[in-house]
């Protein structure tokens, strides 16, 4: 305890309180708080009791709620360089190109929609997939957790994305090809109706 009032109602173990009142109606254990007055949303909030222990900051960090879930950020995020994930062929196996990708991507919606929970989340619309909705067409990329939730792993379906508009263009060159061809059989048609009319 570290601060007047931080953790007057603990009755926990194993608990670290920093500041002003912080987490001074706490009554678990194992919890960490960092506040300058007895907020539900501290700058710093942890629970190492739990079956996937988490920290918060500022309200983002690890989802509480859901297990398939490292990291969680209630808002926008940024960074100053790009994020990158592992993509070296050495770490993969069982290698193929997506099959059926424009088909597959025919099946999805696109959607508009803003969130129910106001209080979590912002008023704006937003753009994405339902991912309920995914899930028949392409179950790599949707997640559930144990409570039930679920979530899309969207730079994942950049891939399917990538090799349907390949697919589609191989269509067009394809269709580009035939009208050429029927172009080229039309204007000999056209020539062999010029010399039957001069006989």
């Amino acid at each position: 305890l570290l601060g007047y009032g931080a953790g007057q109602s603990s009755t926990g173990n194993g608990n670290i309180f920093i500041g002003y009142n912080a987490g001074s109606y706490e009554t678990g254990s194992n919890k960490l708080y960092i506040a300058n007055s007895n907020t539900s949303k501290p700058l710093i909030y942890g629970d190492f009791g739990a079956l996937f222990p988490f920290v918060v900051i500022n309200g983002n960090g690890a989802d509480r709620t859901n297990d398939s879930v490292v990291f969680f950020v209630n808002g926008k995020s940024a960074g100053l360089f790009n994020w990158s994930a592992l993509s070296d062929y050495r770490l993969k196996e069982s290698v193929q190109t997506i099959g059926h990708a424009l088909e597959t991507v025919m099946h999805l919606r696109g959607v508009e929609f803003q969130w129910i929970d106001k209080s979590k989340f912002d008023h704006k619309r937003h753009i994405g997939f339902i991912a309920q909705e995914v899930e028949p067409y392409l179950p790599e990329v949707v997640n559930k957790s144990s409570n039930g939730m679920y979530s899309l792993d969207y730079p994942s379906m950049t891939a399917i994305l990538l090799e349907a508009i390949k697919q589609q263009q191989y269509q067009i060159e394809e269709l580009r090809q035939q009208v050429s061809e029927y172009r080229e059989l039309k204007a000999e048609l056209d020539a062999l109706k010029q010399e039957l009319k001069k006989k």
